[in-house]
């Protein structure tokens, strides 16, 4: 996806640990400390998310899911995972590229 001619559009990474690791990490990933900035109704979004081989696809659902309910219902979302097992402790890291309409 280029983003070279789209706008706005927000880069975030996010990582997280423990039960609700993905999901975290997701959550941390889609936030943007900028007050005027938001991926609510997004109409495009790259992410990937990347974990080790414990990474289960229910981990990876769960991202998806509150990634897809930030976003526009039409939204064009790209996605992948990526398993690296040097990546430390039970980490799930997330990248997301996103399109914002309107900053308001």
């Amino acid at each position: 996806m280029d983003f070279a001619d789209a706008g706005s559009a927000l880069m975030g990474i996010g990582s997280g640990t423990g039960k609700d690791r993905a999901a975290l990490a997701a959550s941390r990933a889609i936030s943007s400390s900028l007050p005027d900035a938001t991926i609510e109704r997004a109409t495009r979004i790259m992410f990937n998310v990347i974990g080790m081989s414990s990474m289960s696809f229910k981990e990876i659902q769960d991202a998806a899911d509150l990634i897809y309910d930030s976003v526009d219902l039409d939204a064009n979302v790209i996605f992948g995972t990526l398993v690296d097992d040097s990546i430390e402790g039970d980490s799930i890291i997330i990248t997301a590229g996103v399109h914002i309409n309107k900053i308001k």
